[in-house]
């Protein structure tokens, strides 16, 4: 189904996500987007928080796969999603577009770096409020 509708073969990649980004890639979507390094990828990588996947009422699940025999050959039916950072595509769908173009470099004063690292002490706490089954 990958290989017909989106040209991608499930086994010559490692991840669902890698499969993404080479579809992506493919498909222009990072066309006009410059790789970081140095001191500008340790920057923002400072705002990139990872996470984890949880199910409802912290229920666990395993998959078993099916084998079958096919020309003599031993074969599974089943390719298993185990992306721990799923909400990532969830968040990149609501994203109107990528940022392009070469970074812009500009100098804030002491006092503006000042204001920035109080905000941000501000919105480092944060509660969660009637948020049904919620395990921590």
């Amino acid at each position: 189904m990958m290989l017909e509708k989106f040209g991608q073969d499930v086994y010559n990649h490692v991840s669902l996500p890698s499969m993404a980004f080479a579809y992506l890639n493919n498909q222009g979507c990072y066309d006009e987007c410059f790789a970081m390094s140095g001191a500008v990828l340790a920057f923002v990588r400072e705002a990139i928080v990872g996470g984890r996947c949880m199910t409802r009422d912290n229920q666990k699940h395993h998959f078993v796969s099916r084998t079958y025999e096919e020309d003599g050959e031993v074969k599974t039916n089943v390719v298993l999603d185990s992306d721990v950072n799923s909400l990532y595509p969830a968040a990149m769908a609501r994203l109107e577009g990528f940022a392009k173009g070469k970074p812009k470099f500009f100098q804030i004063s002491k006092t503006e770096k000042q204001i920035l690292r109080i905000k941000e002490q501000r919105l480092s706490v944060r509660t969660l409020v009637n948020h049904k089954s919620l395990t921590l």
